[in-house]
């Protein structure tokens, strides 16, 4: 797994929701940006175990708030 492609991807698509919502606050794109500025901070004090079950814990929550901001968008 190439944990920095991953990270890179994860910044990627917080990006793209952040332009899509705009200025507006939302509870849910704080968290993302949270927790990925999290596992950028704790990564690096990690093995590779420990980075890839942090990382994997991340992605699950992008897929699960990606899914409560699009039924936002509807």
């Amino acid at each position: 797994m190439d944990i920095e492609k991953s990270i890179q991807e994860l910044t990627e698509r917080l990006a793209l929701i952040e332009d899509i919502f705009g200025t507006s606050e939302n509870e849910n794109i704080r968290l993302l940006r949270s927790k990925l500025d999290e596992f950028s901070e704790k990564a690096p004090t990690l093995d590779i175990r420990g980075q890839v079950r942090l990382l994997n814990d991340l992605e699950g929550l992008f897929i699960f708030l990606e899914g409560k901001l699009e039924k936002q968008l509807s």
